[in-house]
């Protein structure tokens, strides 16, 4: 297992630990304190891992490090998109397109 591989997996791990926390929450904390138990179960994973496999116990370390700027990213981006968001979403009149060529986008560790 090499970093490159392993921070892709832990990086797929963050939204549904993100989510989950939300979930578990349900919104009736602050989000420092949701902040904080979200990296209590990445820690909690990460733990797991090191156990498991005590031999990327360093590699998994130095991946945990960052997991607080991904769960700032990954919270930031749901607020965006309005996965959190209690609002009526506003509806719009959709105004039909020229067709373009398909192009790349990166979704959740695959290119689609």
């Amino acid at each position: 297992m090499n970093f490159l591989e392993t921070l892709l997996k832990y990086i797929a791990l963050v939204p549904a630990v993100v989510k989950g926390t939300e979930v578990i929450i349900q919104g009736e904390k602050q989000g420092a304190t949701k902040k904080a138990m979200a990296m209590q179960s990445l820690a909690l994973a990460s733990g797991i891992a090191s156990y498991i496999a005590p031999e990327f116990a360093p590699l998994i370390t130095t991946i945990e490090n960052i997991g607080s700027a991904l769960i700032d990213g990954v919270v930031t981006g749901l607020n965006q998109d309005g996965t959190f968001s209690t609002a009526t979403p506003q509806t719009t009149t959709a105004t039909p397109k020229t067709a373009t060529a398909p192009t790349s986008r990166f979704v959740m560790g695959s290119i689609k």
